[in-house]
């Protein structure tokens, strides 16, 4: 089951962070931050569970597959910012841990998740991104609930 929680962002330069904390206990589980244009094409940071060390990681899905390695980095127990900056161009996505280091986890092209770049082959096609939160168990049993303290977001004015 996938739950989220998104908003409708209008301005293309943004700032967007989520505050979890969430220690997975099986490698199904996982929460983070979500750029949605739809249920196949999206930019997923979260954290998970592999090899029974919990990562931080970036994924990028379109056409309902994931395109590029997916990158994971080694993640401290204890919350951590979830985070991504974008402009008319890309997507920036950044963690900071628990012991304030923030680090980049990578850049993705804003196009892609774009009505002019998926054109209308699902017969439905919103022309923007939703970002937001979410939790998912990818089919199976979840037993972790994931914390998410915060969700804010600021226009280039904010930033």
């Amino acid at each position: 089951m996938l739950n989220t929680i998104t908003v409708l962002l209008t301005d293309f330069n943004i700032a967007s962070l989520t505050l979890l904390e969430f220690e997975p206990n099986s490698d199904n589980e996982e929460a983070g931050l979500v750029a949605r244009q739809n249920d196949k094409h999206h930019y997923e940071t979260g954290v998970t569970l592999r090899q029974n060390k919990r990562w931080i990681f970036l994924r990028k899905a379109l056409k309902g597959k994931t395109i590029e390695p997916t990158k994971y980095l080694d993640i401290q127990l204890g919350p951590v910012i979830l985070s991504v900056k974008s402009s008319p161009l890309s997507y920036e996505f950044y963690c900071t841990s628990s012991t304030g280091a923030q680090e980049s986890l990578g850049t993705a092209l804003t196009k892609v998740l774009s009505v002019e770049e998926i054109g209308f082959d699902d017969g439905i096609c919103f022309t923007g991104v939703y970002f937001g939160r979410y939790t998912t168990d990818n089919g199976k049993k979840c037993t972790t609930p994931a914390d998410f303290d915060c969700f804010e977001y600021s226009t280039e004015e904010g930033l």
